[in-house]
């Protein structure tokens, strides 16, 4: 199998995706989502139903609007043989919140204390009432980020050292870690959950994770039978080739896409007429050949373009909000009206699609009258630069699931995931609103206030979306979804 490049196996302080299922395969969270009859939903999405049911958590209440008691599941051990309990989760809840490396905060923003009641009960106080708070701790709610490690083995090794052992209590435990190369991970001989046959998970007695950056690699290792699974969706050009093959199988979620936007830097110093004029933010904007770009980076069959950050069919989302469509003589104007003075802006890409992308930029923006300057980075690098404010423009790929809260991490004002600094206490505000009650109305209405003032900042500009997946081999059976990854503790091979 193939497997993303990771900085640490330490989930709580890395940047990588929350799609990665080398953290799946590893570590538990408290809570897990799952799609309710996935082949009704496949057949027709208005059937679709999501499910928050327990992980490491056995059940759970909420007594009062500010609280939640968590009764926590019995008998799970990590692979370092130390036990899961109370004392353990609220260890983990306390350093995702307070670890200055922490990745995994946002979720936990509105938890003012946890409490130990017994061994196996942990009570959350809330600063205010949150209604989804086991959606945010669960794996996709948390992007990935907020699953257990064991206290024991932290404590014993130290931060840096467990980064490179990633104990957790999941179905695969960690043999040889290669980085930028492979991890080979085993069998957990302890783990906890059970198959639907009543036999123990998980069911292969071991996993090779190959790190491979290039999808068009990925694809063809494949294809000549050196992979089993891959599980960095194909670039365009790739999946002509993997749908027309028989003895392969192309699942794409339904619930989970990349959005490819373009970021503006809100706390420029170098430049700060991107910072502060509006109409020039505008410009750029209308600018953005959206359709073009699809056509050119997906070749007219990968992809879509995108003009709101909610996808349809999500709460919030409203295709009659204004947005910023393709128009030439309206982003000349505009520049015009602004204070824009000449100056050369530089664009910071990280993907293969983020460079090519910048380059159908670079045409755009001159043909306004706008010169570009294109630099391509390696990732944590472009994570450095843009979280140190230090650039003008970017590309920013980021995973848009089906619950618009998971995003408060890319839209708070001190969010992890707001690379470009905005700082909107209306933002923060109508996102919180969105997740105060559980009526779908209101928090439609609170996410349709946020998608509002997406547009009216102009410092994040979706583009571009393209679907996320997994592709396999017939005989790999077992894949299971919940619509937004693939989980591998059912899997087993039939060759």
């Amino acid at each position: 199998m193939m497997e993303r490049g990771l900085p640490t196996l330490d989930p709580h302080i890395s940047n990588a995706t929350d799609a990665s299922p080398i953290y799946e395969m590893m570590f538990n969270s408290l809570f897990r989502n799952v799609l309710v009859d996935p082949d009704a939903c496949y057949a027709d999405p208005k059937q679709c139903k999501f499910e928050i049911r327990g992980e490491l958590v056995q059940s759970w209440d909420r007594p009062d609007p500010n609280t939640y008691v968590l009764k926590l599941r019995k008998g799970v051990k990590f692979h370092d043989g130390s036990d899961w309990n109370a004392q353990v989760a609220k260890w983990n809840l306390d350093r995702l919140a307070t670890n200055p490396k922490s990745t995994g905060k946002d979720p936990l923003a509105q938890v003012k204390s946890t409490d130990v009641v017994d061994d196996y009960t942990l009570k959350l106080n809330l600063s205010q009432p949150i209604a989804i708070m086991p959606t945010l701790l669960s794996s996709a709610g948390s992007m990935g980020r907020n699953r257990m490690i064991s206290k024991v083995a932290v404590e014993k090794l130290g931060d840096d050292e467990f980064g490179r052992k990633g104990i957790g209590s999941g179905p695969f435990k960690l043999k040889e870690w290669l980085p930028d190369q492979q991890a080979t991970l085993e069998k957990f001989d302890g783990y906890w959950d059970m198959g639907e046959d009543g036999k123990p998970l998980p069911y292969l007695d071991g996993i090779v994770a190959r790190y491979i950056p290039d999808t068009s690699v990925q694809a063809l290792e494949l294809r000549s039978g050196t992979l089993d699974l891959q599980w960095d969706y194909p670039l365009a050009p790739d999946i002509p080739a993997i749908k027309s093959n028989p003895d392969l199988v192309n699942w794409e979620w339904m619930f989970k896409t990349t959005l490819l936007n373009l970021i503006i830097n809100a706390q420029n110093s170098k430049n700060p007429v991107l910072s502060q004029d509006l109409k020039l933010r505008q410009a750029i904007a209308y600018a953005v050949d959206r359709k073009g770009l699809v056509n050119s980076l997906g070749l007219g069959y990968y992809g879509y373009p995108r003009y709101q950050m909610w996808s349809p069919g999500m709460l919030g989302y409203d295709d009659t909000l204004p947005h910023y469509d393709y128009n030439v003589d309206k982003a000349k104007q505009l520049l015009k009206e602004s204070g824009y003075a000449g100056q050369e802006f530089e664009y910071l890409s990280y993907q293969t699609e983020g460079r090519k992308f910048g380059e159908l930029l670079k045409q755009m923006f001159g043909a306004i009258g706008i010169p570009l300057k294109l630099t391509h980075l390696e990732r944590l690098a472009w994570v450095d630069t843009t979280r140190a404010h230090n650039f003008d423009m970017a590309e920013l790929g980021q995973a848009l699931a089906y619950e618009p809260s998971i995003q408060s991490r890319n839209l708070y004002t001190n969010g992890l995931g707001n690379y470009e600094g905005h700082q909107n206490k209306e933002m923060d505000k109508c996102m919180d609103d969105g997740a105060a009650t559980d009526d779908p109305q209101k928090r439609s209405e609170a996410y349709r206030r946020c998608e509002q003032i997406i547009y009216e900042m102009a410092y994040r500009h979706p583009v571009y979306a393209k679907p996320s997946g997994v592709v396999f081999h017939k005989y790999v059976k077992g894949v299971t979804s919940n619509g937004l990854i693939w989980y591998p503790n059912t899997v087993w091979l039939n060759k």
